[in-house]
């Protein structure tokens, strides 16, 4: 019906005044062209927005052996074991800029056998996670097809509470009584991922860590292992 009227209208116009008609026909045209433009780009933008995965670590790629200073002014190295985490961008997407992983929560599943009691919570919601070779840096930039690992946690070899050692959350700024020190059997740790330009992602890790560490450097695997990587929303 509208389409009828429309049309009829246009017609009485180019038939009373031709030039006033092609005006009007050129300012429609216009008019749509800057709609469908406006539309385009923002199917694009949504097309193209960057798309976030958090994938299971492996031995020997994001589960690593490596040195650690015991102390900044010290030269001696203590053995240590790293928990990461790989965080990739889909391909065909946009580069993921700002991206932070964050902690949400952090539970005690199960308590270590030999643990007297139990520490107090890992209250370290809110922090962010560092970035691996980062120096500190808690937002990374990873490019269209391309990934970035994050440290979640760490053991060192020197480092013990009541004869086992935590589970050290790699913490941007780690609180100075200890709360990212973590001694629980198994422990659960909710993460969010977030980006200035796509939406956040939630993902839960479980982590299960009996506090040994062998004098054979692999062997920690045993003693030290995740559990699950699984996506929250």
């Amino acid at each position: 019906m509208l389409s009828r009227l429309i049309i009829a209208c246009m017609a009485n116009s180019m038939a009373s005044d031709p030039d006033t008609f092609w005006i009007a026909l050129g300012a429609i045209g216009s008019m749509a062209a800057a709609i469908a433009a406006v539309y385009l780009g923002v199917l694009r933008a949504r097309f193209r927005r960057p798309s976030l995965s958090v994938h299971e670590p492996t031995v020997g790629r994001e589960l690593i052996i490596a040195g650690a200073l015991i102390r900044p002014d010290m030269e001696d190295l203590q053995d240590s074991a790293w928990v990461r985490l790989r965080v990739s961008a889909k391909e065909g997407k946009d580069a993921a800029e700002d991206v932070e992983v964050i902690i949400l929560d952090v539970r005690e599943v199960e308590r270590r056998h030999k643990a007297a009691s139990a520490r107090r919570d890992a209250t370290v919601a809110g922090s962010s996670l560092v970035w691996s070779f980062s120096k500190g840096g808690v937002r990374a930039h990873i490019p269209s097809g391309a990934e970035r690992i994050i440290d979640v946690a760490a053991v060192f070899e020197l480092q013990r509470v009541d004869g086992l050692h935590p589970l050290v959350l790699q913490v941007a700024s780690p609180p100075y009584d200890g709360r990212h020190e973590v001694t629980s059997l198994v422990t659960e740790l909710d993460l969010a991922v977030t980006a200035r330009n796509t939406n956040t992602i939630s993902y839960c890790i479980r982590i299960r860590y009996d506090g040994k560490w062998d004098d054979a450097g692999e062997d920690v695997w045993e003693h030290l292992k995740v559990e699950s990587v699984k996506r929250l929303d």
